[in-house]
C-alpha cells in the first residue's frame, strides 16, 4: 500500500471523510427525489459537466488527495468512480428533462456506481485506520512498531540487492535542557519541527520512524552507508539552519547527532540498530551536532 501523504492527522482525516461522504449521500438522496418526483430542476447544478469537481465531496477530495491520485490505487479509483457516478446522474437528468422513460437497467447503473463508491471509500477508511495504528501521533512519522515490521521486510529483501542499505539513529542534542528550561509543550513543538525538517529534506521513498523520546530512526532505501553519511550530514546542516522560535521571539538553535550503520541480511535488526547506537554515542562523545558511522565496527566519515 502506498503511503497517504497529507498535512492533517489521520483522525481529522477520518472525521472529514465521514462528513464528506454524508454530504454526498444527501446529494444522492436529492437526486433520487428528483427522479421519482420528476423534478429535474432539483439537482441540475450537480449534474453538469465536471460537476464531480464542484460538488462538496469533490472539492474536499481534490484539496486533500490531489498529490495521491496516481500514487494510491484506492484514491485513484474513488476519483474515477465519483466522476462516473456524476456522469451517470447527468445522463439520467437529461433523459428526465426530455421526458424520456428511465429503464430499471439505467437506474441500476447509478446504484451499481454508488455501491462501488461506498466500497472503495470503506477501503480508504481502513487505510487511514492503518495510519492511526502505524503513526506517532505527535510527530506524524511512523512509530516503532511499524519500524520493526518494515526493517524485517527490508532486511529480507536486501539479500537480493547489490547495495546494503543504511540506517541512521538521530538524537536531538540537549533535549532534556529544552524540556527542563522551557517546558514539555515547547519540547513537543521542537520534536514536531525536527520531524518536519527530516520529512521535508529526505527522499519520498525514505522512511522516518519515532524510535523513542527525542530519537528518530531514518531508513534510506537503496543507499549505501558512504552516500548516506554525506546525505545525513546535509540533513544535519538543514536542521542547524532552522532555529526554533519561542513565543517571546527568542530563537533556539536545535542540533542533532547522528549514528549510521547498515541493515545487514546476516545479522538481526537489533544488532544493526545497536551498531548505529554505538556510532551515535561516538557523535555525542565527540562534541554533538555531527555524523558518525560504523560498518562492522569500522568508522565511516561523511567527508
Amino acid at each position: 500500500m502506498k503511503h497517504i501523504s497529507t498535512n492533517i492527522q489521520a483522525q481529522d482525516l477520518l472525521d472529514q471523510l465521514e462528513l464528506a461522504v454524508i454530504t454526498h449521500e444527501d446529494w444522492l438522496g436529492t437526486l433520487n427525489r428528483a427522479l421519482i418526483c420528476q423534478k429535474p430542476d432539483l439537482v441540475q447544478q450537480f449534474c453538469s459537466i465536471n460537476s464531480h469537481k464542484t460538488c462538496q465531496f469533490g472539492i474536499w477530495f481534490e484539496s486533500i488527495f490531489f498529490k495521491n491520485k496516481h500514487d494510491n490505487q484506492i484514491i485513484y479509483d474513488i476519483d474515477l468512480i465519483h466522476q462516473r457516478m456524476h456522469a451517470t446522474a447527468q445522463w439520467l437528468m437529461e433523459k428526465l428533462q426530455r421526458k424520456e422513460s428511465i429503464s430499471p437497467e439505467a437506474y441500476d447503473e447509478l446504484l451499481f456506481k454508488r455501491l462501488a463508491f461506498r466500497g472503495h471509500v470503506s477501503i480508504l477508511i481502513n487505510q487511514i485506520y492503518d495510519m492511526l495504528l502505524q503513526t506517532d501521533p505527535l510527530t506524524r512519522v511512523l512509530n516503532r512498531q511499524k519500524m520493526v515490521q518494515t526493517l524485517e521486510r527490508e532486511k529480507d529483501s536486501a539479500q537480493t540487492k547489490p547495495i546494503i542499505p543504511a540506517i541512521t539513529l538521530a538524537d536531538i542534542d540537549f533535549f532534556k535542557h529544552v524540556n527542563d528550561t522551557y517546558g514539555h509543550a515547547v519540547g513537543d513543538r521542537v520534536l514536531k519541527m525536527v520531524a518536519q525538517i527530516f520529512m521535508s529534506h529526505m527522499r519520498p521513498m525514505d522512511l522516518i520512524f519515532r524510535y523513542g523520546g527525542e530519537e528518530f530512526l531514518l531508513y534510506m532505501q537503496s543507499m549505501d552507508i558512504h552516500t548516506a553519511a554525506k546525505t545525513i550530514d546535509r540533513l544535519r546542516q538543514k536542521l542547524l539552519q532552522h532555529p526554533f522560535q519561542l513565543d517571546n521571539g527568542e530563537q533556539l538553535t536545535i542540533t542533532a547527532s547522528f549514528g549510521l550503520s547498515v541493515l545487514d541480511s546476516d545479522r538481526s535488526i537489533q544488532e544493526s540498530i545497536e551498531e548505529a547506537d554505538k556510532a551515535l554515542y561516538l557523535a555525542k562523545e565527540r562534541g554533538r551536532n555531527r555524523v558518525e558511522g560504523l560498518y562492522h565496527e569500522q568508522q565511516i566519515s561523511p567527508c
